[in-house]
C-alpha cells in the first residue's frame, strides 16, 4: 500500500497523463477518470471503470494517446486481399478520413497514409486525427463504413480465407 501512495504522489508531480487523457496501462486502454492516492481509474470504450494500482501505472509502458490536448491521433487499419488495386483502395481510404465529419487537418496534423503487404492481405492504414478524443470510435465506424462501401463498388475485396493467391504477391 505504501508504494501505490508513492506512485500517486509520483503520478501527481510527475503528470504522465491527467484526467480525461486516454491512456493504455498495462493491457487497460480507456479515459482517465480519476487519479487518486492508491489507483488510477479508467473508464474502458466499453463503459467498465478499471481502476489500475499507481505502483502498476508507474512500473508499467504507458502510452497516453492526446498527452492532455483534445485532439487525439486515430489508425483505422483495413485488410484488403493481396489481388486487389492497391493504390484505388489507399485513395478511398484518403478520401473518407479526409471526407469525415469528425477528421481535424492541419499543417502539424495531416492525414497519412501507409500500405504494408503480408503473406496472404495487405493492410492498408489511415492516421488522421480527431478534434475531440470523445469521437475517436465514431470517427473509425464513420470512416471504416464508407471505405468499404467504396471498396466493394470498386472490387476491392477483403482477404479471402484459407485461400492463398500466389499469383498477387508482391515480388
Amino acid at each position: 500500500r505504501v508504494a501505490e501512495v508513492v506512485g500517486g504522489i509520483v503520478i501527481v508531480l510527475d503528470k504522465p497523463y491527467q484526467v480525461g487523457d486516454k491512456v493504455r496501462i498495462d493491457d487497460h486502454y480507456g479515459e482517465v477518470i480519476d487519479i487518486g492516492l492508491r489507483a488510477t481509474r479508467l473508464v474502458s470504450p466499453g463503459d467498465n471503470l478499471i481502476s489500475v494500482s499507481n505502483q502498476v501505472a508507474l512500473n508499467q509502458t504507458l502510452a497516453n494517446a492526446n498527452a492532455g490536448r483534445q485532439e487525439m491521433m486515430v489508425m483505422i487499419d483495413l485488410f484488403i486481399n493481396n489481388s486487389s488495386d492497391t493504390a484505388r483502395a489507399m485513395q478511398i481510404l484518403r478520401e473518407a478520413a479526409v471526407t469525415s465529419r469528425y477528421v481535424y487537418i492541419s499543417d502539424k496534423r495531416p492525414v497519412t497514409l501507409l500500405l504494408k503487404d503480408f503473406p496472404f492481405y495487405r493492410r492498408v492504414r489511415a492516421k488522421a486525427y480527431v478534434n475531440d478524443l470523445r469521437q475517436e470510435f465514431k470517427f473509425e465506424s464513420d470512416v471504416t463504413e464508407r471505405a468499404w462501401d467504396a471498396f466493394m463498388e470498386e472490387g476491392i475485396e477483403p482477404p479471402k480465407a484459407g485461400v492463398v493467391d500466389y499469383s498477387a504477391a508482391p515480388k
